[in-house]
């Protein structure tokens, strides 16, 4: 599944698609969080928090593009809210024949060789 911001084929938009995941923050990692904030640092543990969450509500709205037939998913967005993650954006599919590789890059995303 392409997962991208942009896209530089014709394609068919489905609609959109979301991905939602709640996440707990739990004592242990409160109370690193209240004292990270104490002392002005930033918590790591809510970081890897965040990072799971947005993993599974990634994985949530694959699921339900390929149930609407995608091949991909363009214009990502990610929200974040209280104890929440939000993903979503359009799913479509190639009106082309000849579907590009997945790990295929646009000839402007290469980077250039030192």
């Amino acid at each position: 599944m392409k997962l991208t911001t942009v896209t530089l084929y014709d394609v068919k938009d489905l609609g959109e698609v979301s991905g939602v995941c709640i996440y707990g923050i739990g004592l242990f990692t409160c109370i690193c969080y209240l004292i990270c904030q104490i002392i002005g640092k930033s918590s790591v543990f809510v970081g890897r928090k965040l990072d799971r969450a947005k993993a599974k509500a990634i994985e949530e709205m694959k699921i339900y593009a390929q149930e609407m037939g995608a091949d991909g998913v363009m214009n990502l967005r990610y929200q974040l809210s209280g104890l929440s993650v939000m993903v979503y954006g359009s799913a479509f599919q190639y009106l082309d024949t000849e579907v590009p590789a997945v790990d295929e890059a646009p000839a402007e995303d290469v980077p250039a060789e030192a």
